[in-house]
């Protein structure tokens, strides 16, 4: 039964190669951000089986030095877009608590940044998260969000946002 099975996945796999491959992700090189910005790079990291995962936050100035960083495990999560969120808060916070007025947010997750962007209605924690989110935009006197990766940079100018999501 196993071998029937493998088979028909390997007859699977030869009549669809171009959804049984995966794409290789455009190279994207870090920049620095303008003189006078900080930018924060955020990430989340996610572990279905167990539920769990961590996020990451690393703040650099133009020269490309880090001038802040955190990592924290959540122990309990319930996607990776979860993750994601609270990464972004995560940075948002570090920037507030900081005192930086002037940052870029980068992240790789093209989900959060739609989601920021065009306020869909995200049920449960994550709502919340981006809600908080949402929030903590008006600290900062000019600032911008953007998506690596994944064939796609959108860069987000907040005060934008903020009229897109009030």
């Amino acid at each position: 039964m196993i071998e029937g099975a493998c088979r028909f996945l390997e007859e699977y796999k030869q009549a669809m190669p171009t959804l049984c491959r995966k794409k290789p992700r455009p190279v994207s090189h870090w920049q620095c951000p303008p003189p006078g910005r900080l930018k924060i790079n955020i990430d989340g990291a996610y572990i279905a089986e167990a539920q769990k995962g961590g996020v990451g936050v690393v703040g650099r100035d133009e020269q490309g030095t880090c001038v802040a960083s955190l990592a924290r495990h959540v122990p309990s999560a319930s996607l990776a877009l979860h993750m994601e969120a609270e990464a972004l808060r995560a940075g948002l916070l570090l920037a507030i608590h900081q005192g930086w007025l002037e940052v870029e947010v980068e992240s790789d997750c093209s989900t959060l940044v739609y989601a920021l962007t065009w306020g869909d209605v995200i049920l449960s924690d994550i709502g919340r998260i981006l809600e908080d989110c949402r929030r903590y935009v008006s600290s900062f006197s000019s600032n911008s969000v953007m998506c690596i990766g994944k064939q796609m940079v959108w860069p987000i100018d907040w005060h934008t946002l903020l009229v897109l999501l009030v």
